[in-house]
C-alpha cells in the first residue's frame, strides 16, 4: 500500500493551524478502520506476523507457566523477542536465496541483514543473541501486531494466552529446527542467547517460514482471524459489493482489495 494516501491516529499537532487533520475526520475515521481487518496500518502490513507471533507465544506456553493477568501478559510479550530475531535471520537467509518478498517489510530488517552479515563472516552459527531495532518490544512484531492479535482473537487481551483460534493459527506455522531444551532457552530471556543454529538449518527453516511462504491452510486462517468479528465480516462484504454501485467508494473497494491480496500472499 505504499504510495497511497491513508490516514493515521497520529496527529501532533491535533487542531492546531498546520495539522494533518484539519476537517477534524480522524476519530470518525478510527470508527470506520476498526470494522475493517483489526489493527492494520501503514506498518502492519504483513499477515504472516500473525502467524509468527502465536507459534512463538504457543512454545512460552509449553515451557514455562507464567502468572494470570498483566503480569503474565508482560512477560508474554518479552519472551517472544528471542523468536522473533532467529525468524527475522531467517527471512533474511530466503530473501538472499532469490525470494525477493521473503523479508520485504520485515520490521528492522536492516539490523537482521547486518546481523546474519556479521555470523556469515564469524563462525558457521547464528543465534538471537544480536540487536533488533533499537527498541524491539516497542516498534517489533510486538508493538505493531499485538493489536491485529487482540482483535483477531487469537489472544487473550488481558493475559496474552493462546485462544482457540491462535493455537490453530500457530500450527500452521514451522517451529525452529531446535531440540525441546534448545526451544526451551529460546523462550527464556535469560538463556535465549546459549541458543545456536547451523546456516544449514537456518536456510532449512527460512524456506518454510519466511514473509511469503504461508501455504493456503494458513492462509485461510489468517482470512478467518481478520474477519473473526461479525459486524467486521459484515462490513467486509459489504464493502466489496458496493463500490460497484458507488464509484465515490471504489477507493475504499480498492484498499480493500490490497488487504485481501496482502493476506493471501502473506
Amino acid at each position: 500500500m505504499s504510495g497511497l494516501p491513508f490516514l493515521t491516529t497520529y496527529d501532533p499537532l491535533g487542531g492546531t493551524p498546520g495539522s494533518i487533520d484539519p476537517l477534524g475526520t480522524l476519530q470518525s475515521y478510527g470508527a470506520l478502520a476498526d470494522k475493517l481487518p483489526p489493527g492494520i496500518t501503514t506498518i502492519t502490513t504483513r499477515s504472516r506476523y500473525l502467524s509468527m507471533l502465536c507459534r512463538a507465544l504457543q512454545l512460552v506456553a509449553q515451557h514455562h507457566t507464567l502468572p494470570p493477568g498483566p503480569a503474565g501478559l508482560m512477560q508474554r510479550r518479552k519472551a517472544v523477542e528471542p523468536f522473533e530475531r532467529l525468524w527475522g535471520l531467517a527471512c533474511v537467509a530466503a530473501s538472499q536465496e532469490g525470494i525477493p518478498s521473503a523479508a520485504e517489510e520485515l520490521r528492522g530488517i536492516t539490523y537482521a541483514k547486518a546481523a546474519l552479515r556479521d555470523f556469515q563472516q564469524r563462525s558457521d552459527l547464528v543465534s538471537s543473541d544480536f540487536k533488533l531495532l533499537k527498541y524491539q518490544g516497542r516498534t517489533g512484531a510486538v508493538g505493531t501486531y499485538w493489536t491485529a492479535l487482540v482483535g483477531g482473537v487469537l489472544i487473550d487481551p488481558y493475559s496474552g494466552v493462546l485462544l482457540g483460534a491462535g493455537e490453530e493459527l500457530a500450527a500452521c506455522f514451522p517451529p525452529p529446527p531446535l531440540d525441546e531444551r534448545d526451544t526451551a532457552k529460546l523462550t527464556d530471556l535469560n538463556r535465549a542467547h546459549r541458543v545456536t543454529l547451523s546456516f544449514t538449518d537456518l536456510f532449512h527453516w527460512a524456506r518454510e517460514c519466511h514473509l511469503s511462504a504461508a501455504a493456503r491452510a494458513e492462509r485461510l486462517q489468517l482470512a478467518d482471524a481478520l474477519t473473526a468479528d461479525l459486524q467486521r465480516e459484515c462490513v467486509a462484504q459489504a464493502l466489496r459489493a458496493y463500490p460497484q454501485e458507488r464509484p465515490l467508494l471504489r477507493t475504499v473497494g480498492y484498499l480493500c482489495r490490497v488487504a485481501a491480496a496482502r493476506v493471501s500472499c502473506a
